[in-house]
């Protein structure tokens, strides 16, 4: 074992982490690439990378008839929480009214009233069973841990999103794994090999 060529690989070893500059950039990119793939392959919900994403909550469970509605909408309306008038005088109060039969129980739609339709989303779309989660409008995906801060040896990586906190705690998408920390010790040894 040469001592020369190992203190020559520890000093640059401790150049390289007084000034990790070019280690950190190549981590925020290698977090950023892992970042796209988790919204990518998370986009109708599952498990990868250890984190679970559930599908989208439901809207309402009806007190009418008991069903519950889900958040892409498709189950067939009813026509409650109407006054009907009686024909004799009064109304039935909160009744749901058959339009052709004339009954006044929480009885389904007949198909002329339609179906719900899915929960609206913030963009002004609704959610269909086609909907990608966290990708309304693109905008968290493609910001996520974007803004990149190094300071001395630590590197901070931000979402400036104002709702990607709450979001984060829902469905996790920034975070490192044992994989990510191995990564990262592997490409340290091959500084020092160099």
């Amino acid at each position: 074992m040469d001592l020369g060529k190992l203190r020559v690989r520890f000093d640059r070893l401790e150049q390289r982490l007084r000034q990790p500059v070019e280690f950190f950039k190549r981590a925020h990119a290698h977090h950023r690439s892992q970042t796209a793939r988790m919204f990518r392959t998370l986009r109708q919900g599952g498990t990868f990378r250890g984190v679970t994403w559930p599908w989208f909550a439901d809207q309402y469970t009806r007190k009418t008839d008991g069903v519950t509605v889900p958040a892409q909408g498709g189950v067939k309306r009813i026509r409650a929480g109407r006054s009907i008038r009686k024909r004799g005088g009064g109304y039935y109060k909160g009744a749901a009214q058959d339009i052709f039969t004339r009954e006044t129980s929480g009885a389904r739609s007949t198909g002329r009233e339609g179906t719900v339709r899915g929960r609206l989303r913030p963009s002004g779309k609704r959610v269909t069973g086609r909907s990608n989660l966290l990708r309304d409008r693109g905008i968290l995906a493609n910001a996520a841990a974007s803004v990149r801060r190094i300071i001395g040896a630590v590197l901070e990586m931000v979402t400036p999103m104002s709702y990607a906190a709450r979001q984060q705690q829902m469905r996790p998408f920034s975070f490192f794994t044992q994989e990510d920390a191995r990564t990262y010790l592997r490409w340290l040894v091959e500084e020092v090999r160099q």
